[in-house]
């Protein structure tokens, strides 16, 4: 099996002898492989040491429980706000200038994240203030931040802990 560098990009062969070689013996190495476009590309999704401890994986694609369950606390929240202003998918969607309402439908799922640069046009369509609209998604999308941001803000499950509203 080709071994790559860690300074060096691999090259064409590197990339295919890792694509056509035979998985390591409880190695766990997904390959994604695409030799057709305009800079070709390897992705390894996760590579063990034979013991199955993780030496590589990217953190986008470590779907944890904690962070599914996040995602949909956040989804939860989202659709709370959304159904307080009495706004469908569609309305909301067309409010912070989206063209399929089917992204609202895969936030509210739990599936996917607001992009940073709709924080703004999202708190404004569902009537919070941005700055508590951000801070709580944080909470959600990013927990080890808000907890070192914001170390007695509490955790969402404590009931004491402030949450932004919709306006009245």
């Amino acid at each position: 099996m080709a071994t790559l560098g860690a300074t060096s990009l691999p090259s064409q062969s590197q990339i295919k002898a890792l694509a056509t070689s035979p998985p390591l013996p409880k190695s766990g190495v997904y390959i994604s492989l695409d030799l057709g476009a305009a800079h070709p590309y390897l992705r390894v999704r996760s590579f063990t040491d034979g013991e199955g401890h993780f030496l590589y994986s990217h953190p986008q694609h470590r779907a944890s429980q904690n962070v599914r369950r996040l995602r949909q606390e956040a989804g939860e929240w989202l659709r709370a706000l959304r159904e307080h202003k009495r706004l469908s998918q569609r309305q909301l969607a067309a409010r912070v200038g989206l063209d399929y309402y089917t992204f609202v439908s895969q936030l509210e799922a739990g599936r996917g994240r607001i992009p940073p640069d709709r924080y703004e046009a999202w708190a404004e369509a569902l009537g919070v203030d941005a700055q508590s609209f951000v801070r709580e998604l944080m909470r959600y999308y990013d927990p080890v931040t808000f907890g070192l941001l914001f170390p007695d803000a509490g955790h969402r499950s404590d009931p004491d802990a402030s949450h932004p509203r919709p306006d009245q």
